[in-house]
């Protein structure tokens, strides 16, 4: 099992495919982390249409440094084995 961290900022052109393409894989034992940094776009909507208990939605103020995105993900990562 894994956690896959997907970083987000007004992504809305891009999200859907991003999100088809990993809920797509073979393997299903992961959990999606989307971590926005409070889009001002239709990102949050577009994620939450994939109703899938393996992906979550979290808000956080990155301060234009992507790393606090993926730091973030990584503190709310259920599993030992991260991918972005």
């Amino acid at each position: 099992m894994f956690s896959i961290i997907v970083p987000t900022f007004n992504s809305g052109k891009t999200i859907c495919q991003t999100m088809s393409s990993i809920l797509a894989q073979s393997y299903v034992r992961f959990e999606v982390l989307v971590i926005d940094n409070y889009s001002s776009d239709n990102t949050k909507l577009l994620v939450d249409s994939f109703c899938d208990k393996r992906v979550s939605f979290h808000l956080v103020e990155n301060q234009g440094m992507p790393a606090i995105s993926r730091n973030y993900g990584i503190s709310l990562a259920k599993f030992d084995y991260i991918a972005f």
